[in-house]
């Protein structure tokens, strides 16, 4: 919550309106409850690869 103040803060300093907490929103998001992240593409191989290769397609993000 101290970041989401200190945005609020600066936005407020630079004549901008405040955001506004949502719980709701804050409590449905799947990152909160599983604190993990992962990344699928549609290759095989090695990192160095993948960001040479522009064929390489990000599929989902979990």
């Amino acid at each position: 919550m101290a970041v989401f103040n200190e945005i609020n803060a600066q936005r407020k300093a630079a004549g901008l309106p405040e955001l506004t907490w949502s719980d709701d929103l804050y409590n449905s998001t799947t990152l909160l409850h599983a604190k993990n992240i992962s990344h699928r593409y549609n290759s095989d191989g090695i990192v160095y690869r993948r960001e040479s290769d522009g064929s390489v397609v990000f599929v989902t993000f979990s």
